[in-house]
């Protein structure tokens, strides 16, 4: 009726109903007002549609249909620069396409939407912090923000390390170079490899075909890594240079195998990395499409910018310069060419931007790391015998030293260099430059105090892992002793949790002690003396390599290098995913089991260093750990297979090996970095010395009381090993650590199961058809000087014959279940 007497009265046709189409539909007595309001379908909207309605409704239909809520569209493609939603913006821009396959998730940082869901809109989110320059950026943990530098780009300075990085916010970038089109992208007319040189070969240095790549928001050195910045951080000499160790000079002999594993910790406890190689190249390039960021001319404009064989003489000889003389580029970073190479964290693969995998210019692909384990699988350059080589970037100061030709062209901005990891690289020409991926979406936790989960892990203030170490982040009181409650979270109860001024129920074969320092209720074995820590909780186990902004992170993970027959490789025994476990109170030992309480504990002591292999003058080794331990031996004292008759050490005392799960969540001490007390392995355990073990408990404690958790002796664990970094072993089972006995109550596995490991040099013959796992660590090296730092790891796992023995193999011990817990 009210439509009829608009009409009537000469009003307006209806409006459209929002992205609706014209007709209507009718079905069951029914009308669906749609489109143009041509509801008789008549193909016009005129009086006739009202008469057509009225008589509906007289009929006694029902109510015409509303019309359909109707968002924005959807945009349709996301390649194609076209606003297809009319909400003004295009492809990746636009909110439709920020979870494509094309584009990373992003804030519309001027539209006061959340666009991408989590909670904060424009500037109060990380998006729009990390990656628009108009945003103030919110409070990053571990940096001070230090303002825009001259060229408009957000500067940090690390607080453990004074280095100064500069915010980049990503983004599609053009990379590599061409040199068939003068006018196409970056257009180089050195493209490829020119042949100057002896390394690598001509033909084999790609850098095309031109792609693009999205970069995600990362943070990059201001400059490149000082001796000085290297020994603040480490405590000792840079690496050996055949230079001055000027303290303003750049790190100049780095080895690349050895950047996660020089004294004290230096990438792993600082969550700084190397960038990627995509990251380095779009730092570099500064949005220029140049030969150099300057421009192309290697005469004029790349002076201006890089020291080079052209420009590096130091009186009658040449030699890398102090950071910071040149011009920055359009980022503020300087010598991004020349001065010293800078490592990548990429490994060298020759045809990585030939590759099927690689991306295309109509594809853009998210930063292609292209490490051993997870590169294309193109073809690789080998360096030395069947080591793969990693990659170096910027040029250096020196000419090619076998043939006196200018390095201008290796300072160019798409310039590919390749290394062996492992050289020792004392020439003074390579060095680093370091970079950390910011958070996007959900960032970490910034405020300790507010009570807000920032970062959206369900954890606030103390209990998120981003507080941990803070000042402010007190452990919690178990507030009630009598109600069987976990009130403080650290999976104890009542008296066994030492807020509680009470005697906790005996344990038989053991006598109670006071708490530790840190907090945790001890116990005596009374059979050997040894000294046990008791605990239980949930906790996280394994480690990954990809958010620094993530639980157990570890730069290490599932990446460290091993040497096999003279094939440097990645390591194989997997750490990953991340997952949850939750355990039952137990005892573990507060030491490694020493000789005197192996001895005491009915075992026999055929350790290596004791007696006259002891470097102890005038002293015994009775305190240093008992190794040379085979894990079948623990459970009975002859070559008989588990459940012989004889008794070994772990029967005869009535105790046993931890579980991998128990272990770790000893080790680990709610830590969520590469190593539990200080972070700073010199700390906190034996390694790398070369010579044999040490006494027992000389190093610091963790935070749950625990000494020795990282080298000195590797330690048996109760579980057998399976699968491999491939996701599955060789029998088609899958990896322990991603089927969901992976995660909830301590993963343990008995009995042994038939041999998983698809690793057979590194674990050699599976006897009795498994192989066991050890944990922890050892105080050495290998046969070609490999660091044991690698192993000392929380997460680091790793396995052989549980009839392998040596100097380097002993254990822990553990008892569980405890009655009544």
């Amino acid at each position: 009726i009210y439509l009829l007497s608009h009409l009537f009265q000469g009003g307006p046709a209806p409006e459209l109903c929002p992205g609706g189409g014209g007709g209507a539909t009718q079905g069951e007595g029914g009308v669906t007002v749609s489109g143009n309001g041509d509801v008789n379908g008549d193909g016009s909207l005129d009086l006739s549609d009202a008469i057509y309605l009225l008589s509906h409704l007289f009929q006694g239909g029902p109510a015409p249909e509303l019309c359909p809520v109707v968002g924005p569209a959807e945009e349709t493609a996301c390649d194609d620069n076209v606003d297809d939603d009319g909400d003004g913006d295009t492809d990746c821009d636009d909110s439709d396409c920020y979870q494509g396959v094309n584009c990373p998730a992003n804030e519309d940082c001027d539209d006061n939407v959340d666009n991408d869901g989590d909670g904060a809109t424009d500037c109060d989110d990380w998006d729009c912090s990390n990656s628009d320059l108009s945003c103030t950026p919110l409070p990053l943990p571990g940096f001070t923000y230090e303002g825009k530098n001259a060229q408009g780009y957000h500067e940090w300075t690390h607080d453990h390390t004074n280095i100064r990085m500069v915010q980049l916010p990503g983004g599609i970038f053009d990379m590599g170079a061409q040199k068939a089109d003068s006018e196409g992208p970056n257009f180089d007319p050195d493209a490829g490899y020119n042949g100057h040189g002896v390394s690598p070969p001509a033909g084999t240095h790609n850098e095309q075909p031109v792609h693009s790549v999205i970069l995600s928001p990362f943070l990059i050195g201001k400059y490149e890594l000082t001796n000085k910045e290297y020994s603040d951080l480490t405590g000792g000499d840079p690496p050996l240079s055949p230079h001055a160790f000027e303290d303003d000079h750049p790190v100049d002999s780095a080895r690349y195998d050895s950047l996660h594993d020089v004294r004290g910790n230096f990438l792993d406890q600082t969550l700084l990395r190397l960038p990627s190689e995509a990251q380095w190249e779009y730092a570099c390039r500064a949005g220029t499409t140049t030969v150099y960021s300057a421009g192309n001319s290697a005469s004029n404009d790349l002076p201006t910018v890089a020291w080079f064989s052209e420009n590096s003489d130091i009186g009658s000889e040449r030699e890398p310069h102090p950071v910071g003389l040149k011009l920055p580029n359009q980022f503020g970073i300087h010598d991004m060419h020349g001065n010293v190479w800078e490592f990548v964290e990429d490994y060298y693969f020759s045809d990585f931007y030939d590759d099927a995998t690689a991306p295309t210019p109509s594809h853009p692909a998210t930063d292609p790391l292209a490490t051993l384990a997870g590169g294309p699988s193109g073809s690789t350059r080998t360096c030395e015998g069947n080591t793969l080589c990693t990659i170096i970037r910027g040029g250096k100061w020196q000419w090619n030293v076998s043939s006196h030709v200018s390095s201008e062209y290796e300072c160019r901005s798409a310039h590919r260099g390749g290394t062996n990891p492992a050289g020792t690289h004392g020439s003074g020409q390579h060095g680093l430059r370091l970079s950390l991926p910011l958070p996007t979406g959900l960032g970490p936790e910034f405020d300790c105090t507010d009570g807000v989960d920032d970062d959206g892990d369900g954890d606030t203030d103390c209990a998120d892992f981003d507080c941990f170490g803070n000042a402010g982040c007190a452990l919690a009181q178990e507030t009630s002793c009598d109600d069987g409650q976990d009130n403080d979270g650290d999976g104890l109860v009542d008296c066994d949790d030492c807020d509680c001024d009470c005697t906790p129920e005996a344990i038989s074969g053991f006598t109670v002690e006071p708490c530790n320092a840190q907090g945790y209720r001890e116990w005596t074995h009374t059979q050997t003396g040894m000294r046990f820590v008791m605990l239980a909780g949930p906790g996280r186990m394994g480690g990954q390599s990809a958010d620094p902004w993530d639980w157990n992170y570890d730069p290490r993970s599932q990446r460290f290098l091993v040497n096999d027959a003279d094939a440097t490789r990645m390591d194989t025994r997997n750490e990953g995913p991340v997952h949850e476990v939750t355990l039952s109170p137990y005892l573990i030992g507060k030491y490694e089991v020493t000789q005197a309480e192996f001895v005491a504990g009915g075992g026999s002591n055929g350790s290596t260093f004791q007696g006259g292999n002891c470097s102890n003058p005038g002293q015994n080794c009775d305190d240093r750990p008992v190794e040379n331990v085979r894990w079948v031996d623990l459970y009975t004292s002859g070559p008989n297979p588990p459940g012989g008759a004889e008794k070994g050490f772990l029967e005869a005392a009535e105790l046993r090996l931890p579980s991998e799960a128990q272990w770790e969540y000893a080790c680990r001490a709610g830590q969520p970095g590469p190593f539990s007390g200080t972070g700073h392995l010199d700390d906190m355990g034996w390694f790398n010395t070369n010579l044999e073990t040490h006494d027992v408990g000389l190093k610091m404690p963790n935070q749950f009381g625990i000494h020795d958790m990282h080298g000195n002796v590797y330690e048996w664990v109760r579980d057998i090993y399976q699968g491999s970094s491939q996701g599955s072993s060789a029998d088609g089972e899958p990896n322990f650590y991603d089927t969901p006995e992976g995660s909830g109550l301590d993963p343990l596995n008995e009995p042994p199961l038939p041999c998983r490991t698809t690793d057979p040099a590194t674990c050699g013959p599976c006897s009795y058809e498994f192989c066991a796992i050890y944990r922890g660590g050892w105080y050495g090296t290998d046969g070609s000087g490999n660091s044991s730092r690698p192993t000392c790891r929380s997460a680091a796992r790793s396995v052989n014959a549980p009839t392998a023995s040596g100097s380097s193999l002993g254990l822990r011990a553990a008892f569980y279940p405890i009655p009544g817990r």
